[in-house]
């Protein structure tokens, strides 16, 4: 996707998808039966102020979304950690069980 600024009724920001695929829906008869349909080519208008507050919401997702990732990859590498950690336990206590019994009888 591409911004750039645009002169219509006013200034405004056309952004331009440029192959980038989104989906898009509508309920026309407001009864929650959507009509929807992948595009790739097109644009979108917005005013100065409303493009100000699409960049502002993205920024903030994107910034709660790398925090996530962050939090999520911490999450499964302890996880790992846990799992190594039982696995050498059990090895270990299946080779005292062995020397125990190679050194009572």
């Amino acid at each position: 996707m591409k911004a750039s600024c645009a002169w219509g009724d006013g200034p405004d920001v056309i952004v331009s998808l440029e192959g980038t695929k989104i989906i898009l829906y509508e309920d026309p008869h407001e009864n929650n039966h959507f009509k929807h349909g992948i595009v790739s080519e097109g644009s979108f208008d917005l005013t100065s102020n409303e493009a100000i507050e699409l960049a502002h919401s993205l920024l903030m997702a994107a910034r709660v979304a790398k925090d996530l990732d962050l939090s999520y990859n911490d999450y499964v590498e302890k996880e790992k950690r846990k799992e190594r950690i039982k696995e050498a336990g059990k090895i270990l206590e299946q080779k005292r069980k062995d020397y125990l019994n190679d050194n009572i009888w």
